[in-house]
């Protein structure tokens, strides 16, 4: 088999700097696996606080869903109060408007009837 090295490069030099490389990468590749391994617990950490936000947050919002039904109740039952009131109101304001020209016309009688003088026959 031919020679890939030269003499003086001997093959016990060559294995120990690929030793020494791969030992050296896999230190490398240990570091960043550690990191990456924090990195994840962390995204785990920050996932589970966001989840048990919206767990919060969907509380949250079906009570303010039922409050506000509840609310839309109150002011629809009132609104449907205040339209009856204001029928009432226009009732009563038109009762009012002919008794005020039968006033008028009552006031205009008798103020041409007592303006007219008395006559008194002899």
């Amino acid at each position: 088999m031919a020679r890939l090295y030269p003499k003086w490069y001997s093959s016990a030099v060559d294995v120990e700097r690929t030793i020494e490389f791969i030992l050296d990468s896999q230190a490398k590749t240990e570091i960043r696996l550690t990191g990456i391994t924090k990195l994840v617990q962390q995204g785990m950490r920050m996932r589970a606080k966001t989840e048990t936000t919206l767990v919060e947050i969907a509380e949250f919002q079906k009570r303010t869903d039922a409050s506000l039904a509840e609310l839309q109740k109150r002011t629809d039952t009132r609104f449907a109060e205040l339209a009856q009131e204001t029928k009432g109101l226009a009732q009563e304001m038109k009762e009012l408007a002919k008794a005020q020209k039968q006033t008028e016309r009552l006031a205009s009688f008798h103020q041409r009837t007592t303006e007219r003088p008395i006559i008194t026959r002899p």
